[in-house]
């Protein structure tokens, strides 16, 4: 049974947290495959199933209708979101399902809805289908980085990611056909309102606490934002205490929240927000944009930011840049220049949390980053920690093209 389930070479082939992971995945699609189940028949229901009134074709329209509003769903989100699904897969796996369960409410509660509003009902039924195109995005993109991650981890050879997803779609095949055979028992005695309702959200709530529990074990090897943050501050606090030191994968994973806002940075002792990042953006807009909000063009404090990262690949822009001595709980901004890599994405968010969580100036910030982010990034590799994987940027991004930039003004 263990190779018909499991990957070839298991568990050496696959990250630790790989079973712990498939468990409940497993309890999820149940819940999820049973709870689907329910909302079909009341899907059925409201197409005109059992009324007399109802005809074949109206029921065609609306189905073609919300097939229509979930193409478009479809691509929408795949444009909004697509860049962001590798870097935060935990928050979206979660995501998916959640919105997976909201179209499931719907559609259960369409039934409700009396037949005089039928239009009501038509859009209730597009917005469940929306929901699931949504959800099929976020679902797709984030398993596609939890695969990589469980190949990638394991402590033998890299697993196979062809080998790995045959081996889920048969568990998923299993779990199917067992959700079918409990459902027609379960179909059979909830043919009431109240007893359909309350096995809904029984399962329902199953369903979603699974999922958590499911994402919360995957402890992620790769650095995106929130964990550059987590373990950046741990190695800071570490050295005023003791020698250089920096969390493992587990205990960051064990400090990370599922859902966090990227451009957030928190205090990992309090929690608190401490300021406010964002990378890649155009220098163009954003800076012009700044400019008018405050009412100024100031080209001399322009040319000092831009000669501060001269030798960088990024530059840290505050939202304020008459305020250079101290940038705390600030809005900041990391533009890229030409040539930038994914250790420059680290370098310059980092910079943005030092700059947040200790008052001082940004030369000296930089200058104590240039010392201490080489031991950083050692003790990092040395933790297991894929410093190469760059996920600190998510989303398009715009790169600053330095000779562009007319000497008289450094300004884009």
């Amino acid at each position: 049974m263990e190779d018909v389930f499991l990957p070839a070479g298991y568990p050496s082939s696959v990250s630790p947290d790989y079973f712990h992971y498939q468990v409940f995945n497993g309890l999820q699609a149940l819940c999820s495959s049973l709870a689907g189940l329910i909302s079909s028949r009341a899907v059925l229901e409201g197409f005109g199933v059992g009324n007399a009134s109802a005809s074949a074709t109206q029921a065609m329209l609306l189905t073609i209708l919300q097939d229509a509003i979930s193409r478009l769903s479809t691509i929408a989100a795949a444009y909004y979101l697509g860049t962001s699904l590798f870097p935060e897969c935990k928050t979206y796996r979660l995501l998916a399902d959640i919105l997976n369960d909201c179209a499931i409410i719907i559609d259960s509660l369409s039934p409700l809805i009396p037949l005089h509003y039928a239009k009501v009902r038509a859009a209730g039924l597009c917005i469940s289908g929306s929901l699931r195109a949504l959800c099929g995005i976020c679902a797709g993109g984030s398993k596609t980085a939890l695969t990589f991650h469980f190949v990638r981890g394991g402590g033998g050879a890299a697993g196979d990611v062809g080998d790995l997803n045959a081996k889920d779609g048969s568990r998923e095949t299993v779990v199917g056909l067992l959700g079918m055979l409990i459902g027609t028992f379960l179909l059979q005695h909830s043919s009431s309102p109240t007893s359909t309702y309350i096995a809904l959200f029984v399962l329902i709530a199953g369903h979603i606490v699974s999922n958590y529990l499911g994402v919360r074990s995957v402890a992620m090897s790769t650095l995106n934002r929130q964990r550059a943050s987590i373990a950046w501050q741990a190695f800071r606090h570490s050295q005023s205490e003791r020698e250089a030191s920096v969390p493992s994968i587990e205990q960051v994973a064990a400090q990370e929240r599922i859902f966090a806002f990227p451009d957030e940075i928190r205090d990992i002792d309090t929690g608190a927000s401490i300021g406010q990042c964002s990378i890649g953006k155009s220098f163009h807009s954003t800076v012009l944009s700044l400019d008018a909000a405050s009412g100024r063009k100031d080209d001399v404090i322009s040319s000092k930011v831009l000669e501060q990262f001269s030798k960088e690949k990024f530059i840290l822009w505050p939202a304020d840049v008459t305020r250079q001595s101290s940038l705390s709980r600030q809005r900041q901004h990391v533009f890229l220049k030409r040539g930038h890599t994914p250790m420059d994405h680290l370098k310059g968010w980092v910079l943005a949390i030092e700059t947040s969580s200790t008052p001082g100036s940004v030369d000296d910030a930089l200058k104590l980053l240039n010392e201490i982010f080489p031991t950083f990034i050692e003790l990092m590799k040395v933790k297991g920690w894929d410093i190469e994987e760059g996920l600190v940027l998510s989303g398009s991004m715009t790169t600053l093209v330095m000779a562009e930039i007319p000497i008289d003004k450094k300004l884009v």
